[in-house]
């Protein structure tokens, strides 16, 4: 079976996500670093009032800007569904190339203005589409 690939649209998925996390991680770095200056400059002015504000706002912010660190370094929910989709599309494609002749051929990654099939499946015995969800579910059949 012949596999051609269309579109990497999960790839693509993951890539925006995991900017929009690093990004927030990066703000919140930068926050940190604006209210250390901002306070540096309150201290060189002699406004002390706006110096002991700053003061007790950078704990908090030092402690958001860790929590944002170690969140962008963990997947989310989100992520991991796409990952476990990403990762079933690519079993269903390994699991019909070892069962099918040449005369197959797996398109994946088939997207139109309606929105995206996983794969369509084109061979002697006709096209059929095949949209993979993954379920982490054990089943059986008997008989």
């Amino acid at each position: 079976m012949r596999i051609e690939v269309l579109s990497e649209h999960p790839e693509q998925m993951l890539a925006d996500i995991e900017r929009e996390r690093r990004r927030g991680a990066v703000e919140q770095a930068a926050r940190v670093e604006s209210l250390r200056e901002e306070r540096r400059q309150a201290r060189l002015a002699g406004r002390w009032l706006a110096w002991l504000r700053l003061a007790f706002a950078m704990p908090g912010a030092k402690r958001e800007a860790t929590r944002q660190h170690i969140s962008s370094v963990l997947p989310t929910a989100r992520e991991q569904t796409i990952l476990a989709g990403r990762n079933a599309e690519r079993r269903v494609a390994n699991e019909l190339a070892a069962a099918l002749d040449d005369e197959w051929l797996l398109l994946r990654g088939y997207c139109n203005s309606r929105g995206e099939i996983d794969a369509l499946l084109l061979g002697p015995r006709g096209l059929f589409a095949i949209e993979e969800k993954f379920r982490s579910r054990t089943a059986r059949c008997r008989g």
